[in-house]
């Protein structure tokens, strides 16, 4: 008997850590307990741990002090990157290796230059829908706080598959060729999955600690006029996190969109506004 991906999860002020490491150690005693008891066999040599938080913070802690992590009487390493769902997690809760590793799988599309001159464009259009886009569009509703430069970066990247599909030179101007092809650039992507994600809660009332987040000024529970309160914040981490971000990208929706019943529609009225978006 075999699982995978078993994650143990704590949030604590970093003046607790102590206490934080010893509630880890307690469960994964117990997890270790159970799965002996039980017949699963745990790879212990896979087993890591990761903290989490402000590159401040990090700087300032005494790793050397803490207490060690133990699982059948093996030291867990300690790790600053993990890899958790297909997304590559940093300990200051940066995304710089994660756009790393999207760019370099999308500029592997460089070997098939020499094909893609004798190929229409709706073909290499859906080459690059299918076997590149995809790298753009996972998980990036959860990378909403990437800065201005990554989200560059992962732009000339688009901007290089653009290009591609349409014979131009790397200093050709495409800024009317995304209307052509339907396509949204990166942050229209993002946002587009953000509110895509946030239909989704707000439909389906789950999951509950998320939709928790989200509720609607009394004075907007009429089909129109829907505006969510926007949570009151002091630090730029929190208003870049999904939550404040979802809820101003919402309530700046045009109503046509936000009344809308069905995710399909959704979609549609959703995508044709991000894409006319300068017309509204």
């Amino acid at each position: 008997m075999f699982a995978d991906d078993l994650n143990i999860y704590i949030s604590e002020d970093p003046s607790n850590i102590e206490s934080a490491l010893t509630k880890i150690q307690e469960d994964l005693n117990t997890i270790n307990s159970w799965s002996t008891q039980h017949g699963l066999k745990l790879n212990y040599s896979k087993c890591k741990y990761i903290i989490f938080g402000h590159d401040r913070v990090l700087c300032n802690l005494d790793y050397t002090a803490l207490q060690p992590l133990v699982l059948q009487e093996v030291l867990l390493n300690r790790v600053d990157t993990i890899k958790l769902l297909g997304l590559t997690l940093q300990n200051n809760l940066s995304w710089t290796k994660q756009v790393n590793l999207i760019c370099n799988q999308v500029n592997k599309i460089y070997c098939l230059k020499s094909v893609f001159a004798y190929l229409p464009c709706s073909v290499k259009k859906t080459i690059i829908q299918t076997a590149v886009f995809p790298n753009f569009n996972y998980g990036i509703a959860a990378m909403a706080n990437i800065n201005y430069v990554q989200n560059n970066k992962l732009q000339r990247a688009e901007n290089l598959c653009v290009k591609y599909i349409f014979n131009l030179r790397i200093d050709d101007r495409i800024y009317d060729k995304y209307k052509i092809l339907h396509m949204l650039k990166i942050r229209d992507l993002q946002e587009f999955r953000i509110l895509n994600v946030l239909f989704s809660i707000l439909k389906n009332k789950t999951p509950e600690y998320l939709n928790d987040q989200f509720t609607f000024f009394q004075s907007s529970t009429r089909q129109q006029n829907k505006v969510l309160v926007l949570p009151t914040h002091k630090t730029e981490v929190y208003a870049q996190s999904f939550t404040v971000k979802a809820i101003k990208l919402y309530n700046n929706l045009p109503e046509i969109v936000k009344t809308t019943t069905t995710a399909a529609v959704f979609k549609k009225r959703l995508k044709d506004y991000l894409l006319n978006k300068n017309d509204y």
